[in-house]
């Protein structure tokens, strides 16, 4: 089996015996330094693009504003249940009348 495969192996690499390499044509490589050397054309963006890009970045920046003026707001607001005092509490049941059994 082994000399099977070198068997093989040699045909295939002798089947390569005359071929020639492949040559290009003579002003390929003056095409491709000169294609090289262009710069290729700058691209532009448009106004609408630009456009929408600002207005995104604008309401983006507005609703964030929006979140942390909410956030802000809530946090500074004094609607902590345990602020009340005891007298509010006695007030608001109106418990105010009999206090001599406390």
């Amino acid at each position: 089996m082994n000399q099977e495969q070198d068997k093989w192996i040699e045909e295939v690499l002798q089947s390569t015996a005359g071929m020639e390499p492949v040559r290009p044509r003579p002003d390929v490589y003056g095409r491709i330094v000169s294609r090289l050397g262009k710069e290729p054309p700058a691209k532009r963006v448009s106004l609408v693009m630009l456009t929408a890009a600002a207005a995104c970045l604008l309401v983006l920046l507005t609703l964030n504003l929006k979140v942390l003026d909410y956030y802000h707001t809530a946090e500074t607001e004094d609607t902590s249940p345990t602020d009340a005092t005891v007298g509010d509490i006695i007030d608001y049941y109106e418990l105010g009348g009999n206090t001599a059994g406390l």
